[in-house]
């Protein structure tokens, strides 16, 4: 921690320099390539039941589970009537020229009268895949959302709908988390702290560790199949440490920067203590969450590998980025406090 001090305290505006890059670049790629990551992986597969499914896919070139589902409402009320019977045709049609699907079953074409509601009024169409992944699966599920966008007699589901929409649900819930929590957090920090500057500095840390989380994760998903699940704990385990880490460090730079005044020393105490306390609890949240890497099922993994990479950041951004922002900073750390707070 002494030599990490005395780096950092050297050449701060370096630091500083690389991480407003880092950052940069973590803002304009995380973003995107994040879109890329795996909706599914809830299934063991070593498990008996997947081997099964591989199997048969092998046997007949389809998946034996249907991943789109319509509903048709039958006009009349009457699914078995000529009218309907037509209703549903189309359907099946428009269903069956989509890229990707290759097994097609109605109630009048290879299903039989569970395909039909028991009030007689909705009629089933079950469509099947070729053995594809779940990203691909997705890929299919938008267009046959799209296709059947303008026909209100017909209602789509199915797994792979289910996943496409899951996947979206979560970016938009991201963006509007990451909207609402930065604003609480600041009026949380700035009655902990007493000054607009050091309140800010927490979110700064936030928001670096946030952003390079999902470069890391559009990343790694080049080499491992990331769930899409991950982004979630990256943001509130990226907050939540990156909070609790600056306050340590930065309150006991404010003591220390009281006894001793800003320079080398008050920075090489606070690293020797605090950020000894924050690399500790940064190599034990990481080690735990590493458990989760052990279990077969991908989004498991991938919570467990994006724990381990949010720790690592945290612990970079605390140790090393946050100290230099408090050299450069000295004494005006303390600026911008509301008269009777300081």
């Amino acid at each position: 921690m002494t030599g990490l001090a005395s780096a950092v305290a050297r050449h701060p505006w370096w630091v500083i320099a690389f991480s407003i890059v880092l950052l940069g670049f973590g803002v304009v790629v995380g973003g995107s390539i994040t879109s890329n990551l795996s909706d599914g992986g809830f299934e063991d597969p070593d498990s008996e039941f997947v081997l099964a499914e591989e199997r048969l896919q092998d046997a007949n070139g389809v998946n034996p589970l249907p991943a789109i589902i319509l509903i048709v409402d039958a006009e009349g009320g009457d699914a078995t009537s000529a009218g309907a019977q037509e209703q549903v045709a189309s359907a099946a049609t428009t269903l069956a020229e989509v890229e990707g699907v290759t097994l097609v079953q109605t109630a009048f074409d290879g299903g039989n009268d569970t395909f039909i509601a028991e009030a007689g009024d909705r009629a089933l169409i079950l469509g099947s895949l070729a053995p594809v992944s779940d990203d691909e699966a997705s890929e299919v599920a938008v267009v046959v959302q799209e296709e059947f966008a303008e026909r209100d007699d017909v209602l789509v589901g199915g797994a792979a709908v289910v996943g496409d929409q899951v996947s979206t649900t979560i970016e938009e819930d991201l963006k509007r988390a990451e909207l609402l929590a930065f604003p609480i957090l600041f009026v949380i920090a700035l009655f902990v702290f007493r000054g607009v500057v050091a309140a800010a500095l927490p979110l700064i840390v936030g928001g670096i560790v946030i952003f390079l989380g999902f470069l890391g994760l559009g990343i790694l998903n080049e080499a491992f199949e990331i769930s899409v699940f991950a982004l979630n704990l990256v943001i509130g385990l990226s907050l939540g440490l990156s909070i609790d880490y600056s306050l340590l460090i930065v309150n006991r730079y404010r003591e220390e920067l009281a006894a001793r005044g800003p320079g080398l020393g008050a920075i090489t105490k606070t690293l020797q203590t605090a950020g000894r306390s924050v690399l500790f609890s940064a190599i034990t949240v990481a080690a735990a969450l590493a458990g989760l890497m052990i279990f077969p099922q991908k989004f498991l993994f991938s919570m467990g590998i994006g724990g381990v990479l949010v720790a690592a950041l945290a612990a970079f951004a605390s140790l090393v980025v946050l100290p230099a922002i408090l050299v450069v900073l000295g004494r005006r750390v303390n600026a911008l406090a509301l008269p009777g707070w300081k």
